[in-house]
């Protein structure tokens, strides 16, 4: 539900099935443009809200940027370390590549 409380207030709040507030955000009107100035989140089990400020929301915001962030960056690395494996897996190692040359290097088909 959206209440305007005056000309720059605008209050959102959203209810549950039995009507109570499960939470509330409040924003301001600048130039037609809302800016979050206060949010209220019902707590699990309990009969009381929690008020968030406008600089916790923003935290939380970047709490999920930054892990969004670092989940791409640790797969891009998964997938780097990976591809360098399989690069590795397909080249000889220094060991096969002296015993294919000394077979190679061999007197013909002399019986011993």
């Amino acid at each position: 539900m959206l209440e305007q409380k005056n000309q720059c207030e605008v209050e959102v709040r959203q209810t549950d099935n039995h009507g109570t507030i499960t939470a509330r955000d409040n924003y301001e009107l600048t130039r037609n443009l809302p800016k979050c100035v206060g949010v209220e989140r019902l707590c699990e089990d309990a009969n009381f809200q929690i008020p968030f400020n406008a600089d916790e929301k923003m935290c939380a915001e970047l709490t999920v940027t930054s892990k969004r962030r670092k989940l791409t960056e640790r797969d891009h690395s998964i997938k780097t370390r990976l591809a360098k494996a399989k690069e590795q897996t397909k080249q000889p190692t220094v060991a096969e590549g002296k015993q294919r040359r000394t077979h190679s290097k061999g007197k013909g088909n002399m019986a011993l």
